[in-house]
């Protein structure tokens, strides 16, 4: 089972429905994501709502940005 994302994903604005997550590691801790690829289904809980959605390469390949594809409350 793959880590949890929920606390990676951040919404363009608060007027959209328009999801990403950061998967890299920006910290000394190593609290990162690992082995998601362009595809794969995920869940999330936004502000307690629970979402499931398709996650898509953001910006070039290996930069770790994914966009989140058909997000849907579940």
């Amino acid at each position: 089972m793959k880590s949890d994302i929920s606390k990676h994903v951040f919404k363009e604005n608060e007027n959209s429905n328009t999801f990403f997550v950061d998967t890299e590691d920006y910290s000394d801790n190593g609290d990162h994501l690992s082995g998601y690829e362009d595809g794969d289904i995920v869940r999330w809980v936004w502000e307690e709502c629970k979402y499931i959605g398709t996650l898509r390469l953001y910006g070039g390949s290996g930069n770790g940005i994914f966009i989140i594809k058909d997000a849907k409350t579940l």
